[in-house]
């Protein structure tokens, strides 16, 4: 990769991890404040949202990354676009808004989801403006923009809930942080990008970013299939339960992953515009990966009941379930997701976007079946098997449009695959060593002991795994790597 990324990457890790740290901390926070079927209400409007805010991109910030040749005129055409699509994806949520409320039977949701769609407007400008960033590789800046949206939403939030507003208090904390975003972004953007329009650049706008608005709405779906399916049996509070879950899980892609991911696509895409090879570096990035992510799942999952006791409380106990099977979900998924960028880099996402329609069959009566077991647990089991075949599929089309052969992605991750089972085993059997009424104890426990048997694990099967790791680390934060012991 390019030095300049290289030096964005501790930025780009330092954006997304400390930004989510203060998230969790308002979640863990507003947990005790705020009612489990209140987190359940704004699952539900996610729903929709999440779903527009695709609408609202088109996948024009995709395009902004990945086009080496747009000028001033062209970046601003996108600004115009993007502006234009997101007013649009907000008004029509509003009009959407009492249908969703028939759709769920929650007539609470209308007013809800009317005043949350403010997001995707503001949403729209904000990501403009982060996709410059994220071209450029101005880590530094984007860093000011996440951290000030993530204590704005602490701020506005947390003193709501305390005075008794309820689900409110979550809606006002995401607008009030969105808005915060799209402010300090634009100020502290490398260069001005003024509106402008061109047909032609627009019309070329759109061929391009065909690929990502597909492959974003086919990722929406596969990924609130289960939310739905929950939400339409088991109702709001279970929904919370399951939602609480399926967010802890996802912060792991969000922390490891998505950060790097930022780094490595403008990079990939630049490098591959070049003529460059970029299998080397690739393999590299996601045997990091996998390294990262992989005990951090496992421990989530073996470890769920006493970290649910001790940070949630006994009221949370069903999430226990579901949160076991989401950190193994969590692991997987970010080996998916980190081939599914690679191919979005060499301007394949076309191709990303026909693998999720095509896994949505098996999904879709993955969930109505485990639905009808009546089981939080046996449906979040659908998404890890879905993620399973997605990540086995991504890398068939790696091999095919990359080049990369099965056996180089296997080597790649295989030491933080193998050690992931005994780290498992551990994990969890430390836990059950003690009584319940001693958590705080067990989660201790499990956790140093599972992330031992982890490293040792790395060690035994490739010393020189963790030698890699650490060089590499080395060189992200700028410093000369250690030299090779000598025979």
């Amino acid at each position: 990769m390019q030095d300049k990324a290289i030096r964005g990457l501790p930025w780009t890790l330092l954006s997304d991890v400390g930004s989510k740290v203060v998230s969790v901390i308002t979640t863990l926070v507003l947990a005790r404040l705020v009612a489990p079927s209140d987190f359940g209400l704004l699952a539900l409007a996610a729903l929709a949202t999440n779903f527009l805010t695709w609408i609202a991109d088109m996948g024009f910030s995709g395009t902004l990354v990945l086009r080496q040749d747009l000028d001033l005129r062209g970046k601003g055409t996108l600004l115009t676009l993007m502006a234009m699509t997101g007013l649009g994806a907000g008004l029509l949520a509003v009009a959407l808004a009492p249908l969703a409320a028939l759709v769920f039977h929650t007539p609470r949701l209308t007013g809800i989801l009317a005043v949350i769609a403010m997001l995707l407007p503001l949403g729209s400008i904000a990501g403009f403006w982060e996709s410059l960033m994220q071209r450029e590789l101005a880590f530094r800046r984007r860093f000011a923009g996440l951290m000030t949206q993530a204590v704005v939403a602490s701020v506005v939030s947390i003193p709501l809930a305390a005075l008794g507003y309820g689900v409110w208090s979550l809606v006002w904390g995401q607008i009030a942080s969105m808005a915060a975003l799209g402010i300090v972004l634009a100020v502290l953007a490398p260069y001005r990008v003024p509106p402008a329009f061109d047909r032609e650049l627009a019309r070329s706008a759109f061929r391009t970013g065909r690929g990502f608005l597909g492959q974003g709405l086919a990722m929406y779906i596969r990924q609130s299939i289960d939310t739905v399916t929950v939400g339409a049996v088991f109702g709001a509070r279970r929904l919370g339960y399951y939602s609480m879950a399926n967010r802890f899980g996802d912060l792991v892609y969000w922390t490891i992953a998505h950060p790097v991911a930022k780094v490595t696509f403008p990079s990939f895409a630049k490098s591959n515009y070049d003529g460059e090879d970029i299998r080397p570096t690739f393999l590299n990035v996601l045997g990091m990966i996998a390294l990262l992510s992989c005990p951090i799942g496992i421990i989530m999952s073996a470890a769920a009941e006493p970290f649910t006791r001790v940070v949630f409380g006994d009221q949370w106990l069903p999430m226990v379930g579901p949160l076991a099977i989401m950190g193994l979900w969590a692991a997987v998924r970010q080996i998916d997701q980190t081939i599914g960028w690679l191919l979005n880099s060499v301007d394949r996402a076309g191709a990303v976007a026909w693998l999720s329609v095509f896994i949505l069959v098996p999904l879709t009566g993955g969930c109505i079946v485990a639905a009808s077991l009546g089981h939080l647990t046996a449906v979040a089991l659908v998404p890890l098997g879905d993620t399973l075949m997605s990540a086995a599929i991504s890398s068939a089309l790696a091999r095919r449009f990359v080049g990369l052969s099965f056996g180089d992605q296997w080597r790649a991750i295989r030491p933080a695959v193998i050690a992931s089972a005994p780290t498992w085993i551990v994990t969890w059997g430390v836990g059950r060593l003690l009584d319940p009424r001693h958590a705080v104890i067990a989660l201790v426990l499990s956790v140093v002991a599972g992330l031992a048997t982890y490293v040792g694990s790395v060690w035994l099967l490739d010393p020189r795994v963790l030698q890699r790791g650490m060089s590499q680390l080395s060189r992200m934060l700028g410093r000369p790597p250690a030299p090779a012991a000598s025979a």
